[in-house]
């Protein structure tokens, strides 16, 4: 079953709770936002250590930084600057995921 139907039919769900503590935010209000897509909970069932994150309205935001080059594409500088905007610029709690 989907996290949207799961929120649909049951207040608890654990991916939902665990988000509720990790973000201080109100239960109900998550677990509406989920049903109504406005928020979403990614999960991969291979990763079982995953970290449980909200993203979507209301939760704080998360940067994600792709770095890497390719056989197409090698500006090896500007790979790491955007690392560097990313650690200059400690957004939110400041913590690194």
């Amino acid at each position: 079953m989907g996290l949207i139907n799961e929120a649909r039919s049951s207040s608890h769900v654990d991916l939902i709770l665990e988000v509720v503590k990790a973000e201080d935010v109100d239960h109900e209000r998550l677990r509406r936002s989920v049903v109504a897509g406005r928020v979403i909970i990614p999960r991969n069932t291979r990763k079982n250590k995953a970290r449980i994150i909200g993203i979507g309205e209301g939760l704080t935001t998360k940067v994600n930084v792709n770095v890497g080059t390719s056989g197409v594409y090698v500006y090896l500088d500007l790979e790491v600057e955007k690392v560097r905007v990313v650690l200059k610029h400690r957004l939110g709690s400041g913590e690194y995921l």
